[in-house]
């Protein structure tokens, strides 16, 4: 029998046993938590570290548990070096409310398994651990070794990451079952910047203005309380805005508060959602008057106007043909007592740099009233799609599922955008909502079988010439 039909083999006959060892998973709420001693990321998560290396020792790979930051599990090879990574986490996001089926308890109705991990990222570590132990029953010696590493806190940061990487634990080739079917092979850069300003709040017509807590997402509520302004003025204003933003006015005394609604969505899709904080900054630099407050609610209004998401108002456009258009959300604002502080999230292309849009929205800023002021972030991950691991990929991905392969680009930086050799292949396939960081999240049963048959195939073919 050749390896390719004793991996078909191999999984099918563990059908069961995969199923059960991701409930066991699944009934450990390995959400993160504070250090405790040994455990990095708290007691829970290291429980569902220990559960995963029993699964492995089960399967006769080789274990270790590198420090409760992530399992190693290995396959050798003739050469004695690892040159293939499978890489998953075991932690996941709170269970939240509103869900149908108990978020622990591994639950199938229908052929689906329900619980928190399921698609992110446990049943694809199941997965995983399987494919690599079909691989080794093959009974074959291949040309390198082959490695899953289970992390510990990608939801949280992937600290874990950098330990293992520090650790020399991370082979140059990689691949994470953790993002989007066919293959992830761009990841925009992320840039996060901080304006700063102020101005004298004794005659102030903005008093406050705030909006957004979380810079990656869109805020979906601002509001701003004015004095020696008008509700009558303010509605005028209202009246003529075509943002698709709900507004509320409310008068007491000298002072006007305004309430601005919107819609939230992930900032590395700001068009997706409704910013009330651009639409509220917009709606207010209409305002007559020249005092500081408005000169700085002009001026954001310049830099981002509501609706715009290209950045070309702040002076930090971009695009590539690979990588698609460099896009802004306007993400934190918060003035007080004349105290301007206001944040944006930006994921640019590949042909820009984290310096390059630094010294772009400075020259910008140049003779206005905000300053920049801390700023960060990651540059962009690519790996050419002409490479054998992205090659291998597509292969194994069109023969398995009978539909094209293809490679995309990311607004948003999956588990291996810190490891220059390394690629997002599955397990959300698409058109399909698996309620992934959401209640009721799933993966099917058949999905689980036919991921793992998968990847022990691009690991044969990768770590071997079959």
């Amino acid at each position: 029998m050749d390896c390719v039909k004793a991996i078909d083999k191999f999984i099918d006959s563990h059908r069961d046993e995969m199923v059960s060892d991701l409930r066991r998973l699944v009934a450990i709420p390995s959400v993160a938590a504070q250090s405790e001693g040994d455990y990095p990321f708290g007691i829970n998560v290291a429980r569902a570290l220990d559960e995963a290396l029993s699964i492995g020792e089960k399967l006769g790979l080789k274990c270790r548990n590198l420090d409760n930051y992530a399992g190693i599990f290995d396959v050798s090879g003739q050469s004695g070096e690892t040159g293939l990574g499978v890489l998953c986490h075991i932690d996941v996001v709170p269970a939240g409310d509103g869900w149908k089926h108990d978020p622990f308890a591994g639950e199938i109705e229908d052929g689906i398994f329900y619980g928190r991990g399921a698609i992110d990222d446990k049943g694809p570590a199941v997965c995983a651990l399987y494919a690599l132990a079909a691989v080794k029953s093959c009974g074959i010696e291949p040309a390198t070794g082959a490695r899953v590493i289970l992390g510990t806190n990608e939801e949280n940061g992937s600290s874990d990451m950098r330990y293992c990487e520090s650790k020399g634990v991370v082979p140059d080739m990689l691949f994470s079952p953790d993002a989007d079917y066919p293959i992830v092979n761009i990841e925009k850069g992320l840039f996060r910047c901080t304006l700063e300003g102020g101005f004298d709040s004794r005659k102030s017509a903005v008093e406050r203005l705030s909006g957004g807590d979380i810079i990656n997402m869109v805020p979906s509520r601002a509001e701003a309380v004015l004095r020696g302004v008008s509700p009558e003025r303010i509605e005028e204003l209202i009246a003529r805005d075509d943002s698709e933003i709900v507004f509320s006015v409310e008068a007491e005394g000298d002072r006007v508060s305004v309430r601005a609604q919107g819609e939230t969505a992930h900032a590395s899709t700001p068009e997706l959602g409704k910013n009330a904080l651009t639409a509220l900054v917009s709606l207010l630099a209409g305002l007559e008057g020249e005092d500081g407050s408005l000169g700085i609610v002009r001026e954001l209004a310049r830099l981002f106007p509501h609706g715009e998401f290209s950045g070309e108002s702040a002076g930090i456009d971009a695009s590539d043909r690979i990588s698609g258009a460099l896009t802004v959300n306007f993400s934190i604002l918060n003035i007080n007592d004349g105290n301007v502080c206001a944040k944006a999230d930006v994921r640019f292309p590949v042909c820009e740099s984290l310096d390059g849009l630094e010294a772009r929205l400075k020259r910008r800023l140049e003779g206005g009233i905000l300053k920049l002021g801390e700023c960060g972030g990651s540059e962009p991950h690519y790996v050419p799609e002409e490479g054998r691991l992205v090659s291998v990929l597509k292969e194994v991905y069109q023969n398995e599922t009978g539909q094209k392969a293809y490679c995309r680009a990311l607004g948003g930086a999956t588990y291996v955008h810190h490891s220059p050799g390394g690629v997002a292949f599955g397990p959300v396939f698409p058109g399909c909502d698996n309620r992934l960081h959401a209640s009721d999240e799933f993966i099917a049963v058949d999905q689980l079988i036919s991921d793992a048959k998968m990847y022990a195939k691009a690991i044969l073919k990768l770590i071997t010439d079959e």
